[in-house]
């Protein structure tokens, strides 16, 4: 899919019906940082306690800071230790349930791993971008897909150098 947002950080965002999935997925969100301390959920796929998302902060959406951060509600945030900087970032999350493997690219390099976690599928609740709840994002969102599989390497890059030559 394909959405164009800029947040405030307060109340701003996109909604819709949550999408389903099954065990395995992948997330492309292009976004623009203006600055190197930011906090907020860039996507967030269900309702209340499950779901998944990702966006930027330290340790959690809700602290200032420039790492990629993912959040499998109910379970665990995963923060990747890699400051994004500023300008535009492509990040790519997966999830992968045969290999129980969540994975956190950024700008074409994986930069996190972890086989430590089980997803948290939603039960209802909503697609949410730019935000939710109090874990609103201040600033722009270029783009976000959702697969509900598992994408191979081959098939991450395609899709990585497609995105980063077009924004």
């Amino acid at each position: 899919g394909y959405v164009a947002v800029n947040g405030d950080g307060t109340d701003d965002n996109l909604t819709r019906t949550a999408l389903p999935y099954g065990d395995n997925l992948t997330i492309f969100t292009v976004i623009g940082l203006s600055g190197a301390s930011l906090k907020g959920a860039w996507f967030k796929n269900g309702g209340g306690s499950t779901g998944i998302g990702v966006g930027v902060g330290s340790g959690t959406f809700e602290s200032n800071g420039n790492n990629l951060i993912a959040l499998i509600e109910g379970v665990a945030w995963l923060d990747s230790g890699d400051a994004m900087g500023t300008g535009r970032a492509l990040a790519v999350v997966t999830y992968d349930v045969g290999i129980t493997t969540f994975t956190l690219r950024l700008d074409g390099t994986e930069v996190y791993s972890s086989a430590a976690f089980g997803a948290s599928h939603p039960t209802g609740g909503t697609l949410s971008i730019c935000g939710y709840d109090t874990r609103y994002f201040a600033d722009d969102i270029h783009m976000v897909g959702f697969y509900s599989r598992t994408l191979t390497v081959p098939e991450i890059e395609q899709i990585e150098a497609y995105l980063m030559a077009h924004w």
